[in-house]
């Protein structure tokens, strides 16, 4: 029998928040996945939840207490203001309350990772980054889907130099184009590679497949622009605009066009909707009306955290070379971007 469960939570802690966000899903019970395969009916799941949060102190007493609706998707984006009560938040119980009437399920009790006093993020690719996969080919592609990913090689820089990050203090987040079903490999993956409680960012498909409520169109699969510079912007939302972020990638797509794009809009010195203006409409982005509106949301979000950060943000960005950076030197140039902030790492 189905019931509603947890597939991925993350709750951050600043010093004017606790941001969580949620993915629920109609599964049965939770088995130990070998290979992303095996969460590949998550594709076709999609259903409204309505949750119930409880915040306990570190006493385990009850000092917040709200209900939220999920999206269509089963996902929910919540913003936990901080006050003299709430700021005392330890712990976060979430409970269903709609899938059996009268009955509140329980669905798992969390910890929020507080950040507020470090004040520094690192956020990497994985694919290519910190693991050898191939995805050219049919066979690649199933190969992704059936094998462990202790099959593929590791990339030891990458992740040395993640961990070297994390080490220092860095809350560490990953941004993947894999399904979003990968989560549970990815998380294993992780583990197994001693990088822990890493907030995971996917590419969520059922978008593809439901064009009415999804903000990503059949060209983004094969494009990375929109759905990785959405997830940057998540993670800056989520985290209150961080005082130190590191973004690690490799330049065998467009990480680094990427990077260097939300490094010139979180600049506080440059107008972020004036860089955002001129670079839509590259073939990075392929940017649809529905994606624009989308993005202007964000983007004013954006601008009103730049404004209220009083100190500038350093951004450092770490890319593994793999094709000759000489030659998308060009691209560079034409989108007005200074590869020369880029620190390369070799494989």
């Amino acid at each position: 029998m189905k019931r509603p469960q947890i597939i991925s939570f993350l709750a951050v802690k600043t010093p004017n928040f606790i941001n969580i966000k949620i993915y629920i899903s109609l599964v049965n019970k939770k088995q130990e996945i070998a290979f992303p395969l095996q969460n590949a009916h998550l594709l076709s799941t999609s259903c409204e939840f309505r949750i119930k949060i409880i915040g306990l102190n570190s006493l385990r007493e009850k000092v917040y207490e709200n209900t939220f609706l999920s999206d269509s998707f089963g996902k929910l984006n919540i913003k936990i203001f901080l006050n003299e009560t709430t700021e005392n938040i330890s712990a976060l119980q979430i409970y269903e309350m709609d899938y059996q009437p009268g009955i509140e399920l329980i669905l798992g009790t969390f910890l929020p990772k507080d950040i507020s006093l470090t004040g520094k993020i690192v956020i990497s690719d994985f694919d290519k980054t910190l693991i050898e996969t191939k995805s050219r080919t049919l066979t690649d592609i199933y190969n992704s889907l059936t094998l462990s990913l202790d099959s593929y090689p590791l990339v030891d820089n990458g992740i040395s130099l993640l961990k070297d990050y994390i080490n220092k203090g860095f809350h560490p987040f990953l941004v993947s184009a894999s399904p979003h079903f990968f989560e549970d490999s990815i998380r294993n993956w992780l583990y197994q590679n001693q990088i822990y409680s890493a907030g995971i960012f996917l590419k969520d498909y059922r978008h593809f497949f439901n064009m009415i409520k999804g903000h990503l169109a059949p060209k983004d699969i094969s494009t990375q622009g929109v759905y990785k510079l959405d997830h940057l912007f998540d993670i800056t939302l989520m985290t209150d605009l961080p005082q130190e972020i590191i973004l690690i990638g490799d330049n065998a797509e467009s990480d680094p066009f990427i990077y260097l794009l939300y490094k010139k809009i979180i600049n506080k010195e440059i107008d972020p909707w004036s860089v955002w203006n001129k670079f839509k409409n590259h073939n990075i982005f392929k940017m649809t009306s529905r994606q624009h509106s989308y993005f202007l949301s964000k983007i004013y979000q954006i601008q009103d955290l730049i404004s209220n950060h009083h100190n500038p943000v350093e951004i450092k960005i770490h890319i593994r070379e793999i094709h000759d950076r000489n030659l998308q030197l060009s691209i560079y140039q034409s989108l007005d971007l200074d590869h020369n902030q880029i620190f390369f790492f070799s494989s």
